[in-house]
């Protein structure tokens, strides 16, 4: 064991071991990559960590070329309804296993119709087809649950941070590295661009000096707040100060950030993560371009054959289309990038994690910048050293000028301390060592911000496993023959802004004291889109029990029906409205006066 010093040396070692003193092996994640020469070929990159007889946990990468992921066909002679069902007995179905990347042609075949070259959502629209909303690398992840189901162990969890050359910078987009830090568990390195620093004398050794100046007191805060009555804290807060530094000097942009993410590749954490790590991860793209590397390369395992190298950085959409059909804009937290590479390890970034994990609760005051996150969750901050201009605002554009410029040391140690910020936010949180997992069971990171497909996942492998079902898949076209008879819901409820409905402008003109202006105070905005899938949970709504669904009744209109059907889900509540509507009973009044005739309360007229 004292001679595994390589991540190869590591798989060699596990490979060669006897299979019983395997006693499981987790999957953390599984990246599906296809050729790079676009050949008929695919493989998904798998990080396991496998647990031994004696307790040790070691992690491994296993390469998987050709998966053959499952899909279901029904049965030729069951293939006889035009419309989709929603779950189909297993009993009625094919199953097949190919490629992904051979997929949409393998169901061509099959069914004897479609095109291959179509979109999977088009040649999804078939009736007969299910189980192809789910990815090779959830069953892949899947498989590894149902074997070794009490695997799971908390993520080992690595945060980087870089700080970029914003000085003579006219594309803010093609901003270099000059700063790297690396923080774990084990490690707090900070990788130097030569070319920045190298004016500045005994570099090295005045960063530590300065970084052991602040991080007493800067951990000191934190273990107050993390202190209950009796002053016993976690233990990791005394960690902070214990995590052995150092700096490290490399010649350039480049080699600075190919050292950093080599030693991730060395270290081999599950996830790798930021604040706002998608800017980090651009970087190391940026950095990789101009100095003529390919990031799928530098992102890529060496492990991992050159011809599934891959990385792939997809920022979430700004904006969100509202039922009303305008545009909402999306803060960064709020939107879900992507970033896939086929490595040990994943990138997610730790702010859209934290905002994805509390967004029930809604917007806390302050922001989610990382200072006002530390100070509310850790009455702590990020480290704004002052400069000689004391009117410069800390953090901004012209801050980070002035401190490249005359406070290198200073601004070294204020590059790790952002990275130590995020590391103990997830300590205190476990937001990415745990929860993440946790809740996104065998579903892809990439997808853990969609509440439909956590709920397609979980209802594939639970009603497959409970009832012998299988779920359909979904296309691009989703509607049935009857679905045209049913009353539809355009131009029906449409959530408007307030100012829409009640003019609360506040008086500010003074040469016009009686004209309200357009700002509002004491509004709020309710988005309740995320209740439907839970509603339909509750009140067990599907096409599979729903025995009957009215489309029409005789004597009553349309936009009374409408109304009918949304106030059914209140029970008794509007059980006489519901009454007097559809079905023609009197009001209320009416039968008041029914009865107190009947009960001789009043008489009628002579």
């Amino acid at each position: 064991m004292a001679s595994l010093n390589t991540a190869a040396e590591i798989d060699a070692y596990l490979r060669s071991l006897d299979p019983a003193r395997v006693v499981s092996k987790e999957c953390k994640h599984a990246t599906y990559s296809r050729h790079r020469n676009g050949e008929m070929h695919d493989m998904l990159v798998v990080k396991e960590w496998w647990t031994l007889d004696d307790g040790t946990r070691l992690p491994s990468l296993r390469c998987v070329e050709d998966y053959k992921r499952p899909y279901w066909i029904t049965k030729k002679h069951l293939r006889n309804h035009p419309d989709k069902i929603q779950f189909e007995d297993i009993a009625n179905l094919e199953m097949f296993k190919i490629p992904q990347c051979q997929l949409r042609r393998d169901i061509c075949q099959k069914l004897g119709s479609g095109m291959p070259n179509n979109p999977m959502k088009v040649i999804a629209r078939s009736p007969y087809l299910y189980g192809l909303d789910t990815g090779p690398e959830v069953f892949m992840k899947h498989a590894y649950d149902v074997r070794w189901p009490e695997a799971f162990k908390p993520n080992k969890v690595t945060v980087i941070d870089a700080e970029t050359d914003v000085n003579g910078v006219i594309d803010m987009k093609q901003q270099l590295p000059i700063l790297w830090s690396l923080v774990s568990d084990d490690e707090i390195i900070l990788y130097v661009n030569q070319q920045w620093a190298g004016d500045t004398p005994n570099y090295e050794e005045q960063v530590l000096a300065e970084y052991a100046a602040v991080i007493g007191q800067w951990a000191a805060n934190i273990r107050k707040k993390m202190s209950n009555k009796k002053g016993v804290y976690p233990s990791w807060v005394d960690d902070i100060e214990k995590i052995p530094v150092r700096v490290e000097f490399q010649d350039n942009h480049f080699t600075a950030t190919k050292a950093m993410v080599d030693r991730l590749h060395f270290t081999q954490p599950d996830i790798v993560t930021g604040w706002n790590v998608f800017f980090d991860a651009k970087c190391i793209e940026s950095s990789c371009l101009y100095a003529g590397h390919d990031p799928a390369d530098i992102f890529s395992d060496p492990r991992v054959p050159y011809s599934y190298r891959g990385a792939q950085l997809t920022e979430g959409p700004s904006t969100k289309k509202m039922s009303s059909g305008r545009e909402m804009r999306l803060d960064p937290q709020e939107r879900w990038n992507k970033i896939l590479n086929t490595a040990s390890w994943r990138m997610q970034d730790a702010m859209q994690a934290f905002w994805q994990l509390r967004k029930a609760k809604g917007k806390e005051s302050g922001g989610y910048g990382l200072s006002a996150v530390l100070d509310r969750q850790l009455d702590s901050s990020k480290l704004e050293y002052p400069t000689e201009d004391t009117s410069i605002p800390g953090g901004t554009l012209h801050w980070h000028i002035d401190m490249q410029k005359h406070y290198k040391v200073r601004y070294g140690v204020y590059n790790i301390i952002d990275s130590l910020g995020v590391w103990v936010l997830d300590k205190k949180n476990n937001d990415l060592s745990s929860q993440i997992s946790a809740l996104a069971g065998p579903l892809d990171y990439s997808m853990f911000n969609s509440q439909p497909k956590i709920n397609v996942t979980d209802m594939l492998f639970s009603v497959s496993k409970k009832r012998k079902k299988i779920i359909c898949s979904t296309s691009d076209q989703m509607r049935d023959a009857n679905d045209d008879l049913l009353s539809s819901k355009e131009g029906w409820i449409v959530t408007f802004p307030s100012h829409n409905v009640v003019d609360t402008g506040l008086f500010l003109y003074s040469d016009m004291p009686h004209v309200r202006s357009m700002i509002h105070m004491f509004n709020a905005d309710a988005d309740v889109e995320t209740t439907y899938p839970i509603a339909e949970i509750i009140q067990n709504l599907s096409k599979e029990t729903t025995v009957a669904e009215p489309c029409k009744v005789k004597g009553v209109s349309r936009e009374k029906l409408r109304l009918a059907s949304i106030n059914l889900t209140g029970g008794r509540v509007n059980a006489v409205e519901i009454m007097e509507t559809v079905c023609g009973w009197p009001e209320l009044d009416d039968i008041l006066a029914m009865a107190e005739r009947d009960m001789g309360v009043i008489e009628t007229a002579a």
